[in-house]
């Protein structure tokens, strides 16, 4: 099998509450307005009905009153709804009529025609608005309940433009998340004119140029492991002749820290390959780490009581406890525990614990955190061969900031172990 890291599962996004979500949103705002403009078109409408049933009223009220008029001359006597001196006329029609022979007048709920015959005969017609308020009722009923419909139209499609909307939009931010999750080869461009597809094309072009900083600050690494390999190579030859002195000591101190620094970036540079070759077995994991820990068998505390078996490789895994360990006495405090149950590996210190950039971030080349103290590479180094054998490193502290770090693998367990 090669890989040179099994990827991890494509990180989920977190989900949008429906009241926040873009579909709701719009939907909303287009109900919204379908309803605005159907309320001003309503009173609109409405207000012009009222005008038009009126004036309708009116002229049925005039033409009664001339209709009146003209038998009661004839006749002296009034017909078709006329009547002389009728004490219910409202005083300010009567008024009008004095001044102009003929008037009407609509209080809102009768619409009264009076025609001043002589000084002291007034004859008037009464028409109730009755029908004039049924009309405008069935009126509105119905201009609501079209009105209803075309906002539940309007929202119904409102929705369905969101979420088209909020489906290009998740894409987008979907494939963003799986690059910032190392997945270089997906895109998050998307297709069409407007500004989904800018704003995810402009992702893509800013994930390209990361990457491409990336794939340059990888290959500066590799290529300065490779040419100070000689040079290191040789520093480690001539510190072997120097005396055995407090500077001869000194000396092969700072070279031996060197060549570990070669060999890491060496290590790194492989890590960061297309393509690992990874030598699968089925291992008792505690053996693997019992082994591996040998040389610091008198400074940690092993537990390996309750280890089970794990399909790992042994150097790889040799090398993630090795650098978790060593980074536990680096930086930490003695008492340092590794304990292994089942295809788990924890390393517990009791020193200040991680930072908690380190936790937010994540391990990363030549950033320790710390003044003066090793290259950073260490929990780097541990995180890549964990994930090439398709495991996982959890970083933590062990109650908060100051109360010890705790380092945890998790391998692939053999047998459901």
């Amino acid at each position: 099998m090669t890989d040179a890291a099994t990827p991890a599962k494509a990180p989920r996004l977190r989900p949008v509450p429906f009241w926040h979500s873009l579909r709701t949103r719009i939907a909303a705002g287009v109900a919204a307005v379908a309803i605005g403009v159907s309320g001003v078109a309503g009173v609109v409408i409405d207000h012009a009905a009222a005008i038009d049933g009126r004036e309708r009223l009116r002229e049925r009220a005039l033409e009664r009153l001339e209709s009146g008029v003209t038998f009661y001359e004839s006749q002296g006597r009034g017909r078709f709804g006329a009547v002389v001196n009728d004490p219910s006329v409202p005083p300010e029609v009567v008024q009008r009529a004095s001044e102009g022979r003929r008037a009407s007048y609509y209080d809102g709920s009768t619409m009264y025609a009076v025609q001043l015959l002589s000084m002291h005969e007034v004859l008037s017609v009464r028409l109730p608005g009755d029908e004039l308020h049924a009309q405008r009722s069935a009126l509105r009923w119905s201009f609501a309940r079209a009105a209803a419909l075309a906002a539940a139209v309007a929202t119904l499609l409102g929705w369905l433009v969101g979420t088209w909307l909020s489906r290009r939009l998740r894409a987008g931010a979907q494939a963003a998340t799986r690059i910032a999750g190392g997945e270089t080869d997906v895109r998050a461009a998307q297709p069409g004119r407007d500004e989904v597809a800018l704003l995810t094309s402009a992702l893509d072009r800013m994930a390209q140029a990361l990457q491409h900083r990336l794939e340059l600050e990888r290959q500066f690494t590799a290529d300065v492991a490779h040419e100070l390999r000689s040079p290191v190579t040789g520093l480690v030859s001539a510190a072997e002749l120097l005396p055995e002195d407090d500077l001869g000591h000194l000396v092969r101190g700072q070279v031996t820290r060197l060549r570990r620094l070669v060999e890491d970036l060496l290590e790194i540079s492989r890590l960061d390959a297309a393509s690992v070759e990874i030598a699968w077995q089925n291992c008792e994991l505690g053996d693997v780490v019992r082994s591996a820990l040998e040389p610091y068998a008198d400074r940690i505390e092993l537990d390996v009581s309750q280890a089970g078996r794990a399909r790992v490789e042994p150097r790889r895994v040799d090398r993630v406890v090795t650098n978790l360990v060593r980074n536990a006495l680096t930086y930490g405090a003695a008492p340092v525990r590794v304990e292994v149950v089942g295809a788990r590996v924890k390393v517990v210190d009791s020193g200040p614990g991680f930072p908690e950039e380190l936790l937010a971030d994540g391990p990363r080349r030549f950033a320790t955190f710390t003044v003066g103290k090793g290259s950073g590479l260490g929990l780097t180094i541990a995180a890549k061969h964990t994930g090439a054998m398709g495991g996982r490193l959890e970083l933590s502290n062990v109650d908060g900031p100051g109360t010890g770090a705790r380092a945890e693998v998790c391998f692939q367990a053999v047998d459901g172990e």
